[in-house]
């Protein structure tokens, strides 16, 4: 090791230098890293007037006088001079390390420096003034230039605009930016300027000047009358009405709650509050904790809960006796392999709502969800399901959010600070050493009412001020030194982390995980609970990751999911998603493509389409142009088509657009094996869509590539013939229909239904074949082939057939004027679309519904639902009834029109199949 005053090479392990005896201490060199800091330029007025006036040496020495000024001022309030450039000092608050007011400081000092150079005018001939400009931004700072000459500095748009700010000001002003100005309004007084255009921004800047520092006694009455508004001795009112909802919800009259507030104002201690004191009566609880890495991840917490509770085959028998609720809860869980059917998924999760229904039948069950914003889709999903059953159970669900939601979850409980003696207990219990009286109650006012800032500052003392939890925490990461870059890179793994990652990662990197981990619960940074860690406050967490510069982000998520794919090899499979988060912000994005593809598949067996979206269209954004990977493009677009058809349905730009650019490149290749799923996504569109002779178009190539595969074959079949009848050639499709009766066989069923339609082709068929049976006046037939076709579609069990059935069977009834079974598919329909979320046929449940009213008004009402989908086909049809019940209320004119919109839809789109049928 060299020596830091001689520069003797000792060697390794001594602590004093063999030559001149001084302390070998190594210096931690300081890494480069993203933060925000307050950036200050000074600037000599008249510098160059000046050197012409007076002696170079008197000018070396006035230059000399004003840095030392400056200097003292800057050490004072923990401001660093980063350069002296000539007359000019450029200087650093919060580097190189963060105190929780640094804006506070800099603006402060230059105030004050202006002040000492006004009396120091006094002593000398000479009238010195300076211009100072100050910005606060995110700026990558850390060591710059080569050779021996190597500083540390801030780069980035800061300090430029810092600099830009200096030469607005005129002689003895400190000119800030709106960022400076809004961080610091409660220390000083300033005048706006207007907005500035500056060289290198696109836009205008609204800059202030600086008046001087506010009154502080006038910044104290401030502060008292802030703390008058808030609810006395920790949010009595608000803990009060919790308990009185959880009393009422033990009585089976349950509820919703939000609460809502500022980060740190003690939402999760409210929470914690509620759970430790039920737990002490005979009541279960259920605890969800979302993070922003498993935002995209469906129902990771709720899953964490249902392992916890399923941990054997006997737990399902004894808390799951219906047989369909736990064969739904293993499929969840992933016990049992479960058929991928449109609407099975919100059948397990309502399997989920009627265990914890079960529960609270047993005993009054809380469940609390946290953080709400980072909730995926279909854990929301599943707390609205909850929601609808809380009137009839005794539970509550109490959810966690930052600002208030926008959806309907319960009675709102706003948190917006805590009284003072409530702090000052607080920042008692929170301080790592005894305090005086006296110092709490200054923590206690300076934390304004969030228990956070009381908490960091008593861990903090001789900080001056909480105007920014940012700059308290970049203080608390500051004062781990040299673990503090393992502290940063630990952020990257996530928020939440379980023992065996942790394992994991000690193995395989070099880094002092353990060392760290253990420091970081003593210092309350981290919590553990059984076998996972995380970080106590999410906004810590952000701080930590947000500092990081860019390749070292890169390289620790590299290291992640290097140590996973090692140690922890059945994470691919198990948890992709994990995988995936880490490499694609790894400094090889590319390689996360895999693992984004068997997210996206994993998230499309629960369901949870609109998380398959996000996973489809991030590895489509990250495969690259080459023609190696040809054959997994097409894949994610055929999985991405399926997505937005599950969301947006068939007749979307989205779905065509997908299956399109899959198409194109199957027929640049020579048409591989996936042409046949691509088409078949292009034929839905165009069928449902209206566009019938493309549609036409496509069933017939596909009937041409189908060979001799009976699936494909029997799905060709079924698009020719469900096109030929809306287009009204009816015994061309009772050919096709015959030939789907032919091919059909049990084992198809499912890969069909899912891979294909989402209705089973073969089901559907003999529904429309029924249909031309009646319209052929076959009536017989018709109902005998209705009968059958719905006791396959029962059988089969598969909800969008179902649906897609009943329909059709309404439509029977009712042209054959059944009413009563019409009612009854029509509740049957309505019931099943409830059940599953089908929302197009719950818009034509709706239709039925109107119908039967015999109300023309409501009915055109509930046909707007279904073109908002872009489904036009069999327009005729329903317009037609339009027209029905228009004429039927002795509304002619309306009637008139609605039938020329009839006739023209057939003529332009060849939609004929209910022509011979017009009552005109």
């Amino acid at each position: 090791m060299n020596c830091p005053s001689c520069s003797f090479s000792s060697p390794a392990g001594f602590k004093f230098c063999g030559q001149c005896g001084s302390a070998l201490c190594a210096t931690p060199k300081l890494e480069a890293e993203r933060r925000q800091i307050t950036v200050m330029f000074c600037d000599l007025v008249g510098s160059t007037d000046l050197s012409a006036a007076i002696d170079p040496e008197e000018l070396r020495e006035l230059v000399r006088a004003y840095q030392a000024i400056c200097a003292e001022v800057f050490e004072k309030n923990q401001g660093h001079v980063a350069q002296y450039l000539g007359d000019g000092i450029l200087a650093y608050f919060g580097y190189p390390v963060a105190y929780e007011d640094s804006p506070s400081m800099a603006v402060e000092s230059a105030l004050e420096i202006h002040v000492r150079m006004a009396d120091w005018n006094k002593t000398v001939p000479q009238d010195i003034q300076l211009r100072t400009g100050i910005h606060t931004g995110t700026v990558v700072v850390g060591e710059m230039g080569a050779g021996a000459h190597k500083e540390n500095l801030a780069m980035g748009e800061t300090p430029n605009l810092a600099a830009r700010l200096q030469g607005l000001a005129q002689p003895g002003e400190v000119v800030v930016s709106d960022d400076t100005y809004h961080l610091t309004s409660h220390r000083v007084a300033a005048e706006s300027l207007g907005l500035k255009s500056l060289k290198g921004l696109p836009q205008p800047k609204e800059v202030f000047l600086l008046k001087g520092v506010t009154d502080r006694k006038a910044r104290r009455r401030m502060a008292r009358a802030r703390r008058a508004n808030i609810p006395l001795l920790g949010y009595r009112s608000q803990r009060e009405g919790l308990w009185s909802l959880w009393q009422r919800a033990k009585e089976s009259t349950g509820s919703g709650v939000a609460l809502v507030g500022d980060a740190g104002i003690g939402k999760s201690r409210m929470a914690q509050w509620l759970k430790d004191r039920i737990c002490r009566e005979e009541s279960f609880l259920v605890s969800l904790y979302p993070t922003f890495e498993t935002s995209l991840t469906p129902l990771v917490s709720v899953l964490e809960n249902l392992h916890q509770e399923f941990d054997s085959e006997s737990d399902f028998l004894k808390k799951c006796p219906d047989p369909e609720q736990s064969r739904l809860l293993k499929e969840l869980l992933e016990v049992e392999q479960g058929a991928m059917v449109p609407g099975r998924q919100k059948q397990r999760l309502q399997a989920v709502v009627k265990l914890w229904a079960r529960m609270s039948a047993e005993r009054p069950l809380l469940v609390v969800c946290e953080d709400c914003e980072h909730l995926d889709s279909v854990s929301m999903t599943l707390l609205r399901m909850l929601m609808g059953a809380l009137p009839d159970n005794p539970m509550m669900l109490v959810t966690v959010w930052r600002s208030e939601p926008q959806d309907e979850w319960g009675e709102i409980l706003k948190l917006t600070g805590l009284a003072t003696d409530d702090l000052v207990t607080l920042a008692k219990l929170t301080a790592n050493e005894k305090i005086s009286h006296d110092t709490l109650v200054a923590i206690a006012a300076r934390a304004e009412g969030n228990p956070l800032f009381a908490e960091e500052l008593a861990r903090n003392p001789s900080a001056k001020s909480t105007a920014r939890l940012h700059d308290l925490f970049m203080a608390r990461l500051d004062s781990f030194g040299e673990r503090k870059p393992t502290l940063q890179r630990l952020s990257a793994v996530g928020r939440r982390f379980n023992q065996s990652l942790v394992q994991a990662l000690d193995d395989t990197t070099d880094e002092p995980i353990r060392e760290v981990i253990d420091e970081s619960l003593t210092q309350l940074i981290l919590q553990q609970e059984d076998q996972e860690f995380s970080f106590r406050q999410g906004l810590f967490h952000q701080t930590c990751y947000n500092s990081l510069l860019r390749k070292s982000r890169q390289r620790f998520h590299n290291d992640v999911a290097a140590s996973i794919l090692e140690h922890l090899p059945s994470w691919a499979d198990d948890a992709p998603e994990t995988l995936a988060y880490h490499l694609s912000r790894g400094s090889s994005a590319e390689q996360s493509v895999p693992y984004l593809q068997k997210a996206g598949n994993k998230a499309m067996r629960m369901s949870a389409e609109l998380e398959a979206i996000g996973h489809f269209s991030k590895a489509l954004e990250l495969l690259p142009d080459s023609l190696s990977v040809v054959g997994q493009r097409i894949e994610l677009l055929l999985s991405l088509g399926s997505a937005h058809i599950a969301t947006k349905g068939y007749a979307h730009p989205e779905v065509q657009s997908c299956f399109q650019q899959a198409r194109e490149i199957c027929a640049q290749i020579g048409d591989p094996e996936p042409t046949f799923p691509a088409l078949c996504g292009l034929w839905a569109y165009n069928f449902v869509a209206g566009n019938l002779s493309q549609g036409m178009e496509i069933a017939q190539r596909l009937l041409d590539l189908a060979g001799e595969v009976d699936e494909r074959r029997l799905a060709a079949h079924a698009s020719c013939g469900q096109t030929c009848f809306i287009l009204g050639e009816f015994d061309e499709a009772v050919k096709h229909f015959e030939a789907v009766r032919r091919l059909e066989n049990p084992d198809h069923h499912e890969s069909l239904a899912f891979s294909y339609f989402a209705t089973d082709p073969a089901v559907a068929s003999i529904s429309y074949y029924a249909w031309i049976s009646h319209l052929r006046g076959q009536n017989v037939k018709s109902r005998a082939q209705a009968e059958e076709v719905l006791a396959k579609a029962r059988a089969l069990g598969q909800a969008h057939t179902i649906a897609h059935t009943l329909f059709f069977d309404g439509i029977l009834a009712y042209e054959s004027g059944d009413e009563t079974r019409f009612a009854t598919r029509t509740a049957e329909l309505y019931e099943v679309s409830v059940k599953c979320d089908f929302q197009l046929w719950l818009a034509l449940a709706g239709a039925f519904e109107a119908i039967a009213r015999k109300d023309p008004e409501l009915y055109i009402a509930r046909l707007g639902l279904l073109q908002q989908t872009g489904t036009k086909m069999g327009e005729t049809w329903f317009l037609f009834n339009a027209y029905r019940l228009l004429k039927a209320a002795d509304q002619s004119e309306k009637a008139v029109h609605v039938l020329q919109q009839v006739r023209q839809i057939a003529a332009e789109r060849g939609e004929k199949f209910y022509l011979s049928q017009l009552d005109l």
